[in-house]
């Protein structure tokens, strides 16, 4: 239409908030049936993990995923940002809800949903947020807020400045082009 600029489209992608790995989440029970994660969140409607919002990582999402775009890793899915298209099947068919869609184009990752208050959160994962703020009080442009005991980022107003990622005591916000992957390296 004259007389009116172009927005330019912004590329979104599916995310996984989780680092509920294999080598950091603990787990509530031993799963032994049918490696789907709506078959395991038939077990007490919570699924074999300690955290209760941890992805369950048995791969209903990558069954779901038409473009080869969701995988699992080390026990969590990740999906592969140049293959997705954010159709968001992975997110439909996700029993606890835990995949989300973010800008392709971020540059800093929190990849932890737990809402649990700081000891639980640790008591079920070696590597979750606690909620203990440092990131909110240090980040200059007032993009990441601690609600419900779980930092969360707004894109917004995000300058990819990397303090957060500094600050944080758990290690666990980081610049997904540092690391090489959205999760991060849990070294014992």
């Amino acid at each position: 239409i004259m007389g009116l600029d172009a927005v330019p489209d912004v590329k979104y992608v599916a995310y996984v908030p989780c680092s509920g790995s294999c080598d950091t989440a603990k787990n509530f029970f031993d799963y032994e049936g049918p490696k789907d994660c709506v078959a395991a969140m038939r077990f007490g409607n919570k699924g074999p993990k300690a955290c209760q919002f941890s992805c369950i990582g048995f791969g209903t999402c990558v069954n779901a995923c038409q473009f080869d775009a969701m995988h699992i890793v080390n026990g969590v899915a990740e999906v592969d940002r140049e293959k997705c298209v954010c159709c968001m099947q992975c997110a439909a068919v996700c029993p606890k809800k835990v995949i989300v869609s973010m800008p392709y184009n971020v540059d800093i990752v929190l990849p932890c949903a737990n809402k649990e208050k700081g000891v639980q959160a640790k008591a079920h994962c070696a590597i979750s947020c606690i909620g203990c703020k440092l990131c909110e009080r240090n980040c200059p442009s007032g993009a990441i807020t601690v609600s419900k005991n779980v930092a969360v980022i707004d894109y917004d107003k995000c300058t990819s400045c990397g303090i957060c990622v500094e600050k944080c005591p758990r290690k666990l916000i980081v610049n997904i082009h540092d690391t090489g992957k959205v999760a991060p390296v849990v070294v014992a």
